[in-house]
């Protein structure tokens, strides 16, 4: 699935497993220099446009209900 990860400063485009867990999306991300903080920084929770409201990045896409086109925002 195709989900969009967004910060302040840019937004990013990803293709991830629905089973994948989002903390590891974002700590590739943040791997390869793309998002604005250090591994140990990863934030335990991002913003869901579409359900309003904060998801735990803990847990896969499909357990916290992200799906194809969903927006993910780090504030």
């Amino acid at each position: 699935m195709i989900i969009t990860i967004e910060t302040e400063e840019k937004s990013y485009d990803i293709q991830a497993d629905a089973d994948s867990s989002i903390y590891n999306t974002l700590q590739i991300l943040t791997e390869r220099g793309m998002l604005p903080f250090e591994i140990e920084e990863i934030p335990h929770n991002i913003y869901s446009m579409r359900k309003k409201r904060k998801v735990s990045t803990e847990v896969s896409y499909r357990e916290c209900g992200i799906h194809q086109g969903d927006i993910l925002k780090i504030k």
